[in-house]
């Protein structure tokens, strides 16, 4: 009877060591437990040397392994969390739109007489449309001044110009008219005379005219660069 008590006991010592749980953490801590679950999210069990005591809770992400009673090992993929990238949002504020035409670029200024812009020859057509699309107040008025000064010499440049060569053509015919009618080549004289005088003089205004509306274009790219 002693002997059948002692194998029942020996094989109910033999069962309860093979029907415990060893979950293996990913700190490699080895505890001896009773599974009860398995959730999506943790995993609930009792120490296998207190089975009515308190239940634990554990992350899976905490787990490497299970090893069940029946032999059966569960391992768990850890999920990393990877930190998310923050965006930091940069607003670019360009001066100006990002068109050929209108990007602040410099204006590049050739032997202080020509102005280019993207490469390209710059009139005082676009001159005018990159002033206009000037993003600051006060130094687009500054250009807006100047720019009406320079069309202004090239009014009287123009002006001064077609005076002086159709005086210079017309007051020599007319004196050659009238010598004609006379007789008398003193008219011819004074047209040539007066041809030549008004010619001359209409020209010289309207190239020193024409050199101040160069000068108010280089002027008008200083400031726009600066």
């Amino acid at each position: 009877m002693k002997t059948i008590l002692f194998v029942l006991f020996i094989l109910f010592g033999i069962n309860s060591i093979f029907s415990q749980d060893t979950i293996r953490f990913l700190n490699n801590t080895i505890k001896v437990v009773k599974v009860t679950e398995i959730n999506i999210d943790d995993i609930k069990y009792k120490r296998f040397d207190n089975l009515d005591g308190p239940l634990y809770v554990s992350s899976k992400n905490e787990i490497e392994s299970i090893k069940f009673s029946n032999g059966l090992v569960e391992t768990f993929k850890v999920t990393e969390v990877k930190p998310q990238a923050i965006v930091t949002a940069t607003t670019s504020i360009s001066p100006v739109a990002t068109n050929q035409n209108t990007s602040f670029e410099k204006i590049v200024i050739i032997d202080k007489t020509k102005l280019m812009h993207f490469g390209k020859p710059m009139g005082e057509s676009r001159l005018l449309r990159v002033i206009n699309n000037y993003p600051e107040s006060e130094k687009k008025t500054l250009m807006m001044k100047e720019y009406s000064n320079m069309k202004s010499f090239k009014k009287k440049q123009y002006l001064y110009g077609f005076v002086g060569l159709g005086a210079g053509v017309a007051l020599p015919y007319i004196g050659m008219m009238a010598s004609l009618v006379t007789s008398d080549a003193t008219p011819v004289l004074v047209g040539l005379m007066g041809g030549v005088s008004v010619g001359i003089t209409g020209a010289i205004i309207a190239h020193s005219n024409k050199q101040k509306r160069i000068k108010k274009k280089i002027e008008i790219a200083t400031i726009y660069n600066n």
